[in-house]
C-alpha cells in the first residue's frame, strides 16, 4: 500500500539568485517549495495557489515587497509570513510584525533558523485557529527586550487579551498595584 502525504507548501520570494537557491534546497528536505525571484512572478502563483508559508525578501525591485506584503494579508490571511532583509531598523521590523508578518530574519542567517522560522511561524498559525480568544483576561508581560516585549503584547492583544507590559521586576509590581501577591 501505498501512502500519500501532502506536504506543506512554502513560496520563496528573493530576486538573489544565490540565497533564493540556498533557500530552496535546504527547505526541500522538508516541504514543497515553489521559489520565484519577483514579486510579480509570486503574484501569479498566490492568485492561483495558496501555501502555508511565505518567505519574502524585503529588498526587491518591480512591484515593491510592502506592496505583495500588504496583498497576502488581504488576500492569504491562513498563510505565514516569514521576512528576510539584509538591513531593517527594529522600527521598520516591528511595523511589519504588527501588520501581520510572523517572523523576519536578517541576512545572512544559517538555514537552520530559516526552517526553524517557518516551523514556528506555521505552529503559531495552527495555535491561533485552535486555541479560543483570550477576551477578557488580563496579562502582564515581563521583557527586557523591548522588540521581544512588543511582539508579545501584539501578539495577546491580536487574541483579545488586555496587555500591561514592564521591562523590569520593578515595573511590573508597580504595574500590578492593587493586585500585588
Amino acid at each position: 500500500n501505498e501512502i500519500s502525504m501532502s506536504r506543506t507548501s512554502v513560496l520563496i520570494v528573493d530576486d538573489d539568485q544565490d540565497m533564493r537557491y540556498a533557500c530552496e534546497r535546504f527547505l526541500r528536505k522538508f516541504y514543497d517549495v515553489t521559489a520565484v525571484k519577483s514579486c510579480d512572478e509570486a503574484l501569479k502563483f498566490l492568485q492561483n495557489r495558496s501555501f502555508a508559508a511565505i518567505v519574502l525578501d524585503l529588498k526587491m525591485s518591480g512591484m515593491t515587497p510592502q506592496d505583495l506584503f500588504a496583498w497576502i494579508r488581504r488576500q492569504c490571511r491562513d498563510s505565514a509570513v516569514i521576512l528576510m532583509t539584509g538591513s531593517l531598523s527594529e522600527e521598520k521590523r516591528l511595523d511589519f510584525v504588527k501588520r501581520g508578518a510572523e517572523a523576519y530574519l536578517l541576512k545572512p542567517f544559517e538555514m537552520a533558523f530559516l526552517g526553524r522560522a517557518i516551523d514556528r511561524a506555521l505552529k503559531l498559525r495552527e495555535r491561533m485557529k485552535k486555541e479560543q480568544p483570550l477576551a477578557g483576561l488580563r496579562a502582564l508581560v515581563v521583557e527586557d527586550d523591548s522588540l521581544q516585549l512588543e511582539l508579545l503584547k501584539i501578539f495577546l492583544q491580536a487574541r483579545g487579551c488586555a496587555v500591561a507590559t514592564a521591562e523590569n521586576g520593578e515595573e511590573a509590581l508597580a504595574a500590578l498595584g492593587d493586585d500585588k501577591p
